[in-house]
Parts: C-alpha cells; structure tokens; sequence
C-alpha cells in the first residue's frame, strides 16, 4: 500500500513539474559576445575589448579590460536596453593604481558606436565617443543574439 501511495505521489509531482517548467519562461544569461571600441576623449585615446551578456529581458552585463598609455585596467557593470541604445554603468580599476573610475556608456544597438562619460574618483570628468571595430553585436531583448551567433558559427 505504502509503495502504491509513493508511486502515485511521485508520478503526481513528475506531472506537475512538467506542466510548471513548461510554461515557466527559463531565461539564463544569454553571451553575445566579445567587441572592442577604440575611445577617444578628452583624456586620451585607449582601447576597450569587453565580452557582453544580455541577462534577461533588456538587462545586460559587461566585463572587460581598458588599455591605454598607462597600461590595463579591468571593469565591469551592467545596463539597459532603452530604445535603441544600451545604457551601460561601469567601474573600471587599473592594474598598477589605486584608484577608481566611474564610466556611463551609451551605445547605439544598430551601431555598436557611442558615447562614454568618466569620473575618477576625487578627479576630473572625461568624456568622449567610442567607435566599434572588429564584429558587431546583435542587442536584441529576446534570444535573437545566440541565434545569430549559431548562424555566424
């Protein structure tokens, strides 16, 4: 009795988790892929090669690595696709300092070019535009970017 009481729970639970995770929406971070803007502004030029995950809907998370004439910094943060540009909040450390800097990215989905702002902390703002090189990639808030990337393999 105790066997048949199990088997029938079981079967029970196996059923409603089937019907809950099939109309649940999964999402998991979603990776773009990697994209390097050269910066120029008002405090020098530098390269920025960061790698871009859109983690659900229109949210997005970047990581990455400056280099400039003083060496490597590495940063990271996260934005929002508004309309047809992708808001980005980054901070940035450099390797050999002690110290931090404060960046918004604005950047054009059709594009990949922008606008950045930066602050240091206790220092003077800087600001500029970046301009894509190399691969573009597809912002998008559905899975239209991994399709794409299956497509470009």
């Amino acid at each position: 009795m105790r066997l048949k009481f199990f088997s029938v729970l079981m079967v029970t639970l196996a059923a409603v988790m089937i019907t809950v995770l099939g109309v649940a929406p999964i999402e998991a971070s979603q990776y773009l892929g990697e994209v390097t803007w050269n910066a120029q502004g008002s405090g020098g030029n530098f390269t920025m090669k960061a790698a871009i995950s859109r983690v659900a809907g229109s949210y997005y998370e970047i990581q990455g690595q400056v280099q400039d004439a003083y060496g490597i910094a590495v940063f990271s943060g996260g934005g929002v696709l508004v309309g047809d540009n992708l808001i980005l909040t980054v901070t940035a450390t450099p390797m050999d300092a002690q110290e931090a800097v404060v960046m918004q990215i604005n950047i054009n989905k059709s594009t990949n070019n922008g606008f950045f702002y930066t602050v240091k902390v206790g220092g003077p703002i800087n600001s500029g535009t970046l301009t894509v090189s190399g691969n573009p990639i597809i912002l998008a808030t559905s899975n239209e970017g991994a399709k794409m990337l299956l497509l470009n393999d």
